[in-house]
């Protein structure tokens, strides 16, 4: 049980990270960033399995790797959508 709470709290740090560096019109509240974050680990863990970079790094690196992931999965989002100014923030 408390593994699924810190995915889903873990994932809305992520996707609201993501949401920061991200400009375009974004999905919003606290279920819409869980969600960006946990399909945004989910992609980041398969980038990085895919490039060879081990799976366990501890808490840190598993954020950074959600963050990654959900950064993509917004651009691939704002790139369906047609949203305004979609490049990453600098």
């Amino acid at each position: 049980m408390f593994g699924w709470l810190a995915a889903i709290f873990g994932g809305a740090i992520a996707g609201l990270i993501a949401k920061s560096f991200v400009k375009g019109e974004h999905p919003g509240g606290f279920w819409a960033n869980a969600l960006i974050g946990i399909v945004g680990g989910i992609i980041g863990r398969f980038v990085a399995l895919a490039l060879g970079i081990p799976g366990q790094g501890g808490p840190i690196w598993n954020l950074v790797i959600a963050v990654f992931g959900a950064v993509v999965l917004l651009v691939i989002y704002n790139w369906f959508t047609g949203a305004q100014n979609k490049t990453i923030t600098e």
